[in-house]
Protein backbone atom coordinates (compact mmCIF):
# COMPACT_ATOMS: atom_id res chain seq x y z
CA UNK A 1 0.00 0.00 0.00
CA UNK A 2 1.28 3.52 -0.59
CA UNK A 3 0.13 6.38 1.60
CA UNK A 4 0.61 9.71 1.11
CA UNK A 5 1.56 11.88 4.45
CA UNK A 6 0.83 15.75 3.83
CA UNK A 7 1.59 18.20 6.63
CA UNK A 8 2.03 21.80 7.41
CA UNK A 9 5.53 22.83 8.10
CA UNK A 10 4.75 24.35 11.43
CA UNK A 11 3.21 21.14 12.72
CA UNK A 12 4.86 20.58 16.21
CA UNK A 13 2.79 17.93 17.42
CA UNK A 14 5.16 14.26 17.25
CA UNK A 15 2.47 11.88 19.49
CA UNK A 16 -0.14 12.92 17.20
CA UNK A 17 1.91 12.16 14.18
CA UNK A 18 2.82 8.74 15.85
CA UNK A 19 -0.99 7.77 16.76
CA UNK A 20 -2.17 8.62 13.63
CA UNK A 21 0.85 6.80 11.60
CA UNK A 22 0.56 3.51 14.19
CA UNK A 23 -3.69 3.23 13.83
CA UNK A 24 -3.35 3.48 9.91
CA UNK A 25 -0.24 0.86 10.34
CA UNK A 26 -2.43 -1.59 12.69
CA UNK A 27 -5.79 -1.08 10.06
CA UNK A 28 -3.48 -2.03 7.04
CA UNK A 29 -1.71 -4.56 8.77
CA UNK A 30 -5.58 -6.28 9.56
CA UNK A 31 -7.11 -5.65 6.20
CA UNK A 32 -4.19 -6.39 3.92
CA UNK A 33 -2.14 -9.36 5.11
CA UNK A 34 -0.70 -10.28 1.81
CA UNK A 35 0.76 -6.85 1.15
CA UNK A 36 3.67 -6.93 2.83
CA UNK A 37 5.23 -3.37 1.99
CA UNK A 38 3.89 0.13 3.28
CA UNK A 39 5.54 2.89 1.34
CA UNK A 40 4.89 6.25 2.89
CA UNK A 41 4.92 9.19 0.18
CA UNK A 42 5.98 12.63 1.12
CA UNK A 43 8.13 15.61 0.38
CA UNK A 44 10.13 15.41 3.50
CA UNK A 45 8.93 19.37 4.33
CA UNK A 46 9.43 20.33 7.82
CA UNK A 47 6.95 19.79 10.14
CA UNK A 48 4.50 16.76 10.23
CA UNK A 49 6.63 15.00 7.24
CA UNK A 50 9.72 14.94 9.13
CA UNK A 51 7.83 13.61 12.07
CA UNK A 52 6.89 10.67 9.62
CA UNK A 53 10.59 10.31 8.84
CA UNK A 54 11.42 9.88 11.98
CA UNK A 55 8.71 7.60 12.71
CA UNK A 56 9.39 5.31 9.73
CA UNK A 57 13.24 5.17 11.05
CA UNK A 58 11.96 4.07 14.71
CA UNK A 59 9.47 1.02 13.46
CA UNK A 60 11.45 -0.46 10.65
CA UNK A 61 12.87 -2.87 12.89
CA UNK A 62 9.82 -3.97 13.98
CA UNK A 63 8.15 -3.94 10.67
CA UNK A 64 11.06 -6.23 9.34
CA UNK A 65 10.96 -8.84 12.61
CA UNK A 66 7.40 -9.38 11.83
CA UNK A 67 8.01 -9.81 8.30
CA UNK A 68 6.88 -6.72 7.03
CA UNK A 69 8.45 -3.73 5.17
CA UNK A 70 8.48 0.29 5.39
CA UNK A 71 9.46 2.67 3.50
CA UNK A 72 9.40 6.34 2.42
CA UNK A 73 9.45 7.77 -1.26
CA UNK A 74 10.35 11.28 -0.76
CA UNK A 75 9.65 13.66 -3.75
CA UNK A 76 12.59 16.28 -2.95
CA UNK A 77 13.10 19.60 -4.43
CA UNK A 78 16.78 18.43 -6.12
CA UNK A 79 14.55 15.76 -8.90
CA UNK A 80 12.58 18.54 -9.76
CA UNK A 81 13.81 22.09 -11.97
CA UNK A 82 13.80 25.19 -9.71
CA UNK A 83 10.73 26.55 -10.74
CA UNK A 84 8.80 23.68 -8.95
CA UNK A 85 6.41 24.21 -6.08
CA UNK A 86 5.51 21.38 -2.94
CA UNK A 87 2.11 21.49 -4.28
CA UNK A 88 3.83 20.50 -8.13
CA UNK A 89 5.31 17.39 -5.97
CA UNK A 90 2.03 16.96 -4.36
CA UNK A 91 0.12 16.64 -7.62
CA UNK A 92 2.90 14.45 -9.04
CA UNK A 93 1.97 11.68 -6.37
CA UNK A 94 -1.92 12.17 -6.81
CA UNK A 95 -2.22 11.96 -10.47
CA UNK A 96 0.46 9.26 -10.68
CA UNK A 97 -1.70 7.24 -9.03
CA UNK A 98 1.01 6.16 -6.15
CA UNK A 99 -1.31 7.59 -3.27
CA UNK A 100 -3.66 5.06 -2.45
CA UNK A 101 -4.65 6.80 0.61
CA UNK A 102 -3.85 10.10 2.36
CA UNK A 103 -2.89 11.53 5.81
CA UNK A 104 -3.17 15.25 6.31
CA UNK A 105 -1.28 16.75 8.93
CA UNK A 106 -2.98 20.74 8.93
CA UNK A 107 -2.53 23.42 11.28
CA UNK A 108 -3.54 26.87 10.77
CA UNK A 109 -3.92 28.17 7.27
CA UNK A 110 -2.19 25.77 5.42
CA UNK A 111 -2.96 25.89 1.59
CA UNK A 112 -0.84 23.51 0.54
CA UNK A 113 -2.38 20.56 2.62
CA UNK A 114 -5.50 22.27 2.63
CA UNK A 115 -5.11 21.88 -1.41
CA UNK A 116 -3.91 18.63 -1.49
CA UNK A 117 -6.67 17.21 0.76
CA UNK A 118 -8.93 19.18 -2.15
CA UNK A 119 -7.07 17.18 -5.21
CA UNK A 120 -6.79 13.82 -3.10
CA UNK A 121 -11.06 13.90 -2.97
CA UNK A 122 -10.87 14.85 -6.54
CA UNK A 123 -9.16 11.69 -6.95
CA UNK A 124 -11.12 9.80 -5.14
CA UNK A 125 -8.16 9.26 -2.56
CA UNK A 126 -9.62 8.10 0.83
CA UNK A 127 -8.93 10.81 2.98
CA UNK A 128 -8.36 11.49 6.69
CA UNK A 129 -7.49 14.77 7.65
CA UNK A 130 -5.84 15.72 11.47
CA UNK A 131 -5.75 19.33 12.92
CA UNK A 132 -3.86 20.79 15.36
Amino acid sequence: MKIAVIGSKDWTNYDEVVRNMTVLVYDWFNSNPTDKTLTILHTGAWGAESMVTQYIDRVRKLFKQNGYFIKDKVYNLRKYPESVTAADRDRDMVENGEAEKALIFIKGACKRSTGFARLADAYGIETKIIRE
